[in-house]
């Protein structure tokens, strides 16, 4: 494994980028020059100001192998995010993805910034690509469309945060393409959907809030979907919304809280459509009230009342519980109810070795 430096304050391309002193410039050149294996140190001496989008197909990982690419403090020491790739160009995406075949990728602690300038923050734009791609800690935001646009591959998106979207934060171009499994992010004040779900896929203690359309909005190839211990606050349409045509009923809900959301907190749109697993939920001051009422199986363990968050200010949402909400633990196993907003962007989580 070889270690590679980019510094977009004083690196340069024409560099050997094997050292601090000798870094490169862009995360292009990195990508068009690492192998299987290799780590790129993306040190924050500035932002990286991209004019074209980044094309991540010129070289891959391997199962075995994985490419990952690291936030660095400004002097390539230790690992910090936040190191910033942004563009103010009218372009596709900062980062367009458009897997040949097996390819395996991993980026911690960088930020995806749009600038409301280019379409997308990740683009995504093969059927079938057969990539396996994993964030942690990432953030992406103020796309002019989607954040993270995807067709194909499997996703792992840990502790991320998906904000600003003209449309949605996730979105998927095509009915049943790939596996996400979202844990621990943030997906807020996106103009439609935080996330526009069209695959199988899991959200585990995220935090889905202030959302101007649906806050999950599950069509009908998110079959074999579970959404566990995840919080839905004023979302304006709804919190989750499952809709199936074909009447697929394999997913679960549970261990989730839905507060203050528009329309209703959980919505089964779809008649005779039921969960295999729907226990252990808080519903409370939904517009519309806790579920469809005329096909939602709820459970025997509806939980209601007012959850007691610490805060729900806007731009500092805090959805910790107070002493005495309906929230601790009343969940399976006496686990509490709902995610926490220290998860993504509070205390940091841990760097993980996958794949």
């Amino acid at each position: 494994m070889a270690i590679y430096y980019v510094d977009p304050a004083a690196g340069s391309d024409a560099a050997a980028g094997t050292a601090f002193g000798t870094a490169w410039a862009t995360t292009q050149k990195a990508l068009d020059t690492v192998a299987a294996g290799d780590e790129v140190r993306l040190c924050k001496s500035a932002t990286e100001t991209i004019s074209a989008a980044i094309d991540l197909d010129t070289t891959t990982g391997t199962v075995g192998n994985v490419i990952t690419l690291i936030s660095y403090a400004a002097d390539g020491t230790v690992p910090s995010d936040g190191y910033t790739i942004s563009t103010s160009a009218s372009i596709s995406a900062v980062l367009n993805h458009a897997p040949s075949g097996f390819e395996y990728y991993r980026w911690i602690g960088v930020t995806f910034d749009a600038n409301d300038s280019a379409n997308f923050c990740y683009l995504n734009t093969v059927a079938d690509g057969s990539g396996f791609t994993f964030f942690l800690r990432c953030v992406l935001k103020d796309a002019i469309y989607d954040c993270f646009s995807i067709r194909g591959n499997v996703w792992h998106l840990h502790g991320c945060e998906f904000t600003g979207a003209g449309r949605h934060g996730i979105s998927h171009q095509a009915a049943n393409r790939g596996s996400t499994s979202l844990i621990d992010c943030k997906l807020h004040h996106n103009t439609s959907y935080g996330w526009d779900c069209n695959v199988g896929a899991s959200a585990t203690r995220c935090l889905i809030y202030r959302n101007g359309g649906y806050g999950i909005a599950a069509g009908s190839n998110a079959t074999n979907s579970s959404w566990f211990q995840n919080t839905f606050y004023g979302n304006a349409s709804g919190g989750l919304s499952l809709y199936n045509a074909a009447n697929r009923n394999q997913f679960a809900v549970a261990g989730n809280t839905f507060v203050s959301n528009g329309g209703y907190g959980y919505n089964q749109q779809t008649t005779a459509l039921n969960a295999m697993i729907c226990m252990y939920n808080h519903h409370h001051e939904n517009t519309s009230g806790g579920a469809y009422p005329s096909n939602a199986d709820l459970g025997s363990d509806v939980i209601t009342g007012d959850p007691l968050f610490t805060s729900t200010t806007d731009g500092s949402e805090d959805f910790t519980p107070a002493a005495g909400s309906p929230l601790v633990g009343a969940g399976l196993a006496g686990q509490d109810i709902g995610a926490r907003s220290a998860a993504p962007g509070g205390a940091a989580a841990p760097i993980i070795s996958v794949f």
